[in-house]
Parts: C-alpha cells; sequence; structure tokens
C-alpha cells in the first residue's frame, strides 16, 4: 500500500517558482537560450498573467524568431506594468 503512494508522489514533482526562476536565469546568463525559455513557460504555466516573467521570456523569444509569441509576451508584460504604475518599464 504505501508504495503505490510513494510511486504516485514521486510521478507529480512540486512546484518551486524561484529555483524555476533561478534555473531560468543561469541558464540565459550561460546563452542557453532553449532552456531559459522552457524554464520560463513552466512558470506560466502555473501563472499565465505573470508579467514581470513575460518580460525576460519575451526578448528570448524575439532573440530564437518565435516573433508571434515574443510580441503577445510584450504585450502581456506592458500591460502588467502599466496596471502596477511602472509606465517607464512598460515603455522600455
Amino acid at each position: 500500500m504505501w508504495f503505490k503512494w510513494f510511486t504516485w508522489f514521486k510521478r507529480y514533482k512540486s512546484y518551486d517558482r524561484f529555483a524555476l526562476l533561478a534555473a531560468a536565469e543561469k541558464a540565459r546568463a550561460k546563452g542557453k537560450v532553449r532552456k531559459a525559455i522552457a524554464a520560463y513557460r513552466k512558470v506560466l504555466e502555473v501563472d499565465p498573467s505573470d508579467h514581470e516573467t513575460h518580460g525576460k521570456l519575451a526578448p528570448l523569444l524575439g532573440e530564437r524568431r518565435q516573433l508571434a509569441e515574443a510580441w503577445k509576451s510584450f504585450v502581456v508584460a506592458g500591460e502588467g506594468y502599466v496596471r502596477d504604475m511602472h509606465e517607464d518599464k512598460a515603455l522600455s
């Protein structure tokens, strides 16, 4: 009985936002753009309205020539910064 619970527990990994963001920043610093994009997307799966993560993801998507997705992320990031009264960040 405990074995079934243990195998079920192993299948479902817990979500650690800070670890994923740290991994994404580390990959980004090393130039591993695909790995950074994957980590940012995992964060956005849980919270799709996170404008700060969209702001970090958008330039990477543009660099990889995924322009439609990059544009969507830029728009979400800009709207989020305007909503939080950070117009200077929304413009940059």
